[in-house]
């Protein structure tokens, strides 16, 4: 890395009062501010040369870690031939092989390809387009959206009104009218069930469709593991009795698989692991490696007719964005499938997250204070419980921020909930990476989990370096 002058850095850090990182308060993140400025495999470098392992993927994003030549020279060589083809009268070649693939890659289970730029563009279209269909075929009365409490689909309104977090929602509500949302078949959130699953969270949903009305009622949309929630897989008997109750109802099932798709659960999709196709499935982050912004919705062919017809029925979809199906994010997008089966990273994310897990667990077998792990691939969560009781930690006990930062001064990032750290790190992880991020990790929850039980209670002025 060429050296940064000290009056670069100070200009950096100045500059941080005049932007917005997303979900920080900035007078806080401007006191010791993150600015990253290289990364290389997966570590990443900041502007005071500090050193960091990227245990989250950027933001599940970097799944062919960071400086990828062969994704580089990818992006280069269409920058030579095409960088940009309007979107509103032209296709290119690219946004169609990358479209051949994607249903490729699905099995053929799919039939149309709309290619966005964000998640949250991705699954806002789902939802508007499940409108459409039922308006286009005999239904225009349906126009309800069925989410769930914890769940999170974007930040676009369309996608907030899904999402089920009240802190995220309350600063722009009222949202759009439709939005229901149900709880979640995960612990902590279902009250259906006591000790095993009895599935009654989904005779929960059945009471929803026919209580607002089956006929109005456009689709359910939902994560087969449930992020933001703390990793949580939802149970594929679940999946598979949603599928039958959409089909039975005449509801169309979308799956957000921004963050699952791609490999990051050791399949292409998690929705091959539960043998559970959606009729709408919305795609992204590590589809480009965090190279170009992409993402995408696959449409069933049932789903996919209703949008084909003559011009003068106006069935299109009618919406779009000036860079979707851009040229150089589907040549990435390309050259981050080629890569990942001519490397066979699918099956390093199966050996290396076996490794992270067997190493999770030791950790939360050791220490009090790490009570839970959850996940699979490399998508993996520890949750904090209070250590005197087994129990859940108090508002003011944000364990999970602690750890975070004892991370950080080690070198490796996490993400973190004041109750639980999330690790995702890139799919091109070596066994020792795994044993690196891991010894970190095992050091950092060791400092608060003796801090936790010398005072018996977190001292948050040690814990956030105050």
């Amino acid at each position: 890395m060429s050296e940064i002058s000290d009056a670069h850095k100070d200009q950096l850090v100045a500059a941080t009062r005049h932007v917005m990182v997303d979900f920080n308060q900035m007078k806080a993140f401007s006191a010791d501010p993150l600015v990253m400025v290289e990364g290389k495999g997966i570590t990443l470098t900041d502007h005071k040369g500090n050193r960091y392992i990227d245990g989250l993927s950027g933001v599940f994003a970097v799944s062919v870690g960071h400086g990828n030549e062969e994704i580089i020279s990818a992006i280069t060589a269409q920058h030579r031939r095409l960088s940009f083809s309007s979107p509103i009268m032209t296709t290119t070649d690219r946004a169609l092989e990358l479209a051949s693939e994607l249903i490729r890659l699905t099995g053929g289970r799919f039939d149309i390809v709309k290619q966005f730029n964000s998640g949250s563009e991705a699954t806002e279209a789902a939802m508007k387009m499940a409108r459409q269909y039922h308006r286009q075929t005999g239904g225009p009365e349906r126009y309800k959206t069925i989410s769930f409490y914890r769940s999170y689909h974007g930040a676009t309104m369309g996608a907030l009104s899904a999402t089920g977090w009240p802190q995220l929602r309350a600063p722009y509500e009222p949202f759009l009218t439709g939005a229901i949302h149900a709880h979640p078949p995960i612990p902590g959130s279902c009250r259906a069930c006591t000790g095993s699953c009895t599935l009654g969270c989904l005779a929960q949903i059945r009471d929803i469709i026919q209580y607002e009305g089956a006929r109005t009622v456009s689709a359910i949309i939902l994560e087969p593991t449930m992020l933001t929630a703390g990793v949580h897989d939802i149970p594929p008997e679940f999946l598979r009795g949603l599928r039958a109750l959409c089909d039975e109802t005449g509801v169309l099932l979308i799956l957000d698989e921004i963050v699952t798709g791609f490999g990051r659960l050791g399949t292409w999709f998690a929705a091959e692991q539960a043998g559970v196709w959606p009729d709408i499935l919305c795609v992204g982050k590590g589809l480009t490696g965090g190279y170009a912004p992409l993402s995408a919705v696959l449409l069933s062919e049932k789903v996919g007719r209703a949008f084909w017809g003559e011009p003068a029925q106006g069935v299109q979809f009618q919406a779009g964005h000036t860079f979707a199906s851009n040229p150089v994010s589907a040549a990435c997008g390309l050259a981050v499938i080629r890569y990942i089966e001519k490397h066979g990273i699918l099956d390093n994310v199966r050996m290396r997250g076996a490794e992270l897990e067997s190493r999770l667990r030791k950790i939360a077998e050791r220490y009090p204070i790490a009570g839970h792990v959850r996940g699979r691939g490399l998508l993996y969560c520890i949750e904090y419980v209070n250590p005197a009781t087994g129990g859940a930690l108090a508002a003011d006990q944000p364990i999970g921020t602690a750890v975070q930062q004892a991370a950080r001064r080690r070198g490796l990032l996490v993400r973190a909930s004041p109750h639980n750290n999330t690790l995702a790190p890139p799919l091109i992880v070596t066994p020792d990476d795994i044993n690196t991020i891991a010894d970190i990790l095992d050091e950092s929850v060791a400092e608060v989990n003796e801090q936790f039980r010398v005072h018996g209670q977190l001292d948050l002025a040690v814990a956030f370096g105050l």
